[in-house]
């Protein structure tokens, strides 16, 4: 028997086929069919799923379960998820193929690193910057993913010095409103009255020794710093690791920046913080990690 995970990113969209010893066996390209409407997301999975067990002639009945890892907020009880447009998405066409389970897709990127990422601890806060913000935990080796599977949803961590406008609440100053990839240019605008139209121009800038770009990346690596230290008062981790585009592609200034910033108001031993060691095969092969173990998942549908 076989089984799919599908790693839903609000930019690209991923699907592992595995066999019944977890090898994998077909990891298709990347696509970008999370956009549009739910009914085109919906349609264009199936057939993404379909495309990928068909390439290796096996016939679809051959499935038994189909996991699918999302951006936060999720529902693992309702099977719902909330990416596209903030509007509900349930996962129940997919059961016509197989059972169908749903995590949160940084709750799968902190397994990851913790079983394959080389990071020696079993208590890892795993935050990942990218377009939005997000988080997994595993304390003690155990993963923690609460009542619905939101347990990581740190995005909307409210910073003491910050009063932009969240665009995916009603909120002030949440952290992926100042810090994520997406919203940096609203950070630059706001603090420097810069005008920036992606995270790289800024990164560039400061490179380039521009004041300003400078001032804001600190005013970034602060924000960072408080929200990390707060995770770190709640949740006492030994070792925090970052991932996303943002912290990939900048992994020294990500490093040292937080380093200056970091503990202020912190009750906890200082964990280390590292950068992830997986890439974009983290989320695949967490889900991939989930679905093997006997307890923690659920099918939503069967």
């Amino acid at each position: 028997m076989l089984a799919v995970c599908v790693d839903v990113g609000k930019t690209t969209t991923r699907v592992g086929v595995y066999d019944e010893d977890w090898i994998v066996i077909e990891r298709s390209p990347t696509s970008d069919i999370a956009t549009g409407t739910k009914t085109e997301f919906l349609t264009g999975l199936e057939k993404q799923i379909r495309t990928s067990v068909s390439s290796q002639g096996i016939d679809k009945e051959s499935i038994d379960r189909i996991a699918v890892a999302a951006p936060g907020p999720i529902d693992s009880v309702s099977e719902t998820a909330y990416f596209l447009h903030d509007e509900p998405i349930g996962i129940e066409t997919l059961s016509s193929l197989a059972p169908t389970y749903l995590v949160n897709d940084a709750t799968c990127g902190a397994v990851a690193e913790h079983r394959l990422g080389n990071h020696d601890t079993d208590d890892i806060l795993y935050v990942t910057i990218s377009t939005s913000i997000g988080a997994g935990v595993v304390l003690g080796g155990e993963i923690v993913q609460g009542w619905r599977g939101n347990a990581g949803e740190v995005g909307h961590l409210k910073l003491t010095d910050c009063e932009i406008p969240c665009p995916w609440c009603d909120g002030i100053g949440h952290w992926m409103a100042a810090c994520s990839g997406s919203q940096l240019p609203a950070l630059a605008k706001s603090v420097a009255d810069k005008d920036i139209s992606e995270a790289s121009e800024l990164f560039a800038a400061a490179t380039s020794g521009e004041t300003d770009a400078l001032a804001v990346l600190d005013r970034m690596h602060a924000h960072n710093a408080e929200a990390l230290t707060q995770l770190t008062n709640i949740l006492n981790p030994e070792v925090v690791v970052l991932d996303g585009g943002v912290v990939l592609n900048n992994e020294q200034e990500m490093l040292e920046g937080i380093d200056q910033h970091f503990g202020t108001g912190c009750f906890n031993s200082y964990p280390h913080i590292e950068i992830a060691n997986l890439g974009d095969r983290s989320v695949l092969e967490g889900l991939r990690i989930i679905c093997t173990q006997s307890t923690g998942m659920a099918p939503i549908h069967s």
